[in-house]
């Protein structure tokens, strides 16, 4: 009897494990980038198993956008909320991953942190205009600045070892580096290799 009640134990604490996030609440955004100060590029992640729900007419296809909510004050009604305490950080990116549950749609967004204090600050997800959110994904919070986060490490290695965030990483880092910048580089270093070779052509015919 006590091994069938042992075995019943470890099947269930297996099948909590592989459970959607939606069973404790909910999903949530979470950055790949820990240390975040006002003027970074950051990305955030998050994923769901279903797609917008709330609203019958809009489907997974319907453009979805984030807003960093900078004075909750001024939210009225329930959530989503877009209201004039929210400002714009763009268009999410969501992706049809194919996996299974609560993996199947992936959604992140790439953008520069506002000028703000540092603090902690609720993220909204919702389409436009905003009447739902995407399936279990509930939103996030951006942490700015040295404000204190509790957060369990195991989790947050297992998050980034995620085949469908490590890939993102990469892209984060030509935003963080951007190809502006980069092509600025050598266009700086030609012209001063060019610089070099005229000067040294200059005083090779220059008269004695």
């Amino acid at each position: 009897m006590k091994r069938l009640v042992v075995a019943v134990m470890a099947m269930t604490a297996v099948s909590l494990s592989a459970m959607s996030p939606a069973f404790a609440g909910g999903s949530w955004l979470e950055p790949i980038q820990a240390d975040i100060r006002s003027g970074d590029v950051v990305t955030l992640v998050g994923f769901s198993g279903f797609g917008p729900r709330e609203d019958p007419d809009v489907s997974p296809d319907d453009p979805f956008y984030a807003h960093v909510e900078v004075d909750e004050s001024q939210r009225t009604g329930g959530y989503p909320n877009v209201h004039s305490g929210t400002l714009p950080l763009g268009r999410v990116v969501v992706t049809e991953t194919g996996e299974c549950c609560w993996q199947n749609y992936r959604l992140h967004i790439t953008f520069r942190v506002p000028e703000l204090p540092d603090g902690a600050y609720s993220v909204v997800v919702c389409n436009d205009p905003c009447t739902t959110n995407f399936g279990e994904l509930i939103g996030g919070t951006l942490f700015i600045g040295n404000t204190p986060r509790v957060q369990d490490q195991k989790f947050r290695q297992a998050f980034l070892n995620d085949p469908l965030v490590a890939e993102l990483v990469g892209e984060q880092t030509l935003a963080l580096t951007g190809p502006t910048r980069v092509h600025l580089v050598w266009f700086g270093f030609g012209l001063f290799a060019a610089g070099l070779f005229m000067l040294r052509f200059s005083q090779r015919h220059v008269s004695p």
